[in-house]
């Protein structure tokens, strides 16, 4: 049994893809700057700001869970601004 619990939180971490990481490569692209350069800021759950080479941007996300948690790029989406 411990085991088997021990072998599923192994497999959950390996699997886990963060919002904040995925928001750092999407950002990345987004704003023309380094992944180095970018800061990101969780400003609620699953929404975060990220800023880097004088550009700013705010993206909401939308992960799933499964063994682990997944956040891909096709749902963290940058929110409009108005």
């Amino acid at each position: 049994m411990f085991r088997l619990i021990g072998f599923l939180i192994f497999l959950s971490g390996c699997i886990s893809v963060s919002g904040e990481d995925t928001v750092l490569k999407r950002a990345g692209y987004d704003l023309d700057c380094s992944e180095k350069e970018i800061k990101i800021i969780e400003l609620s759950p699953n929404v975060y700001a990220a800023e880097g080479c004088g550009k700013k941007e705010t993206y909401a996300c939308k992960c799933s869970f499964g063994v682990g948690l997944s956040c891909t790029e096709k749902t963290c989406q940058k929110e409009s601004t108005k």
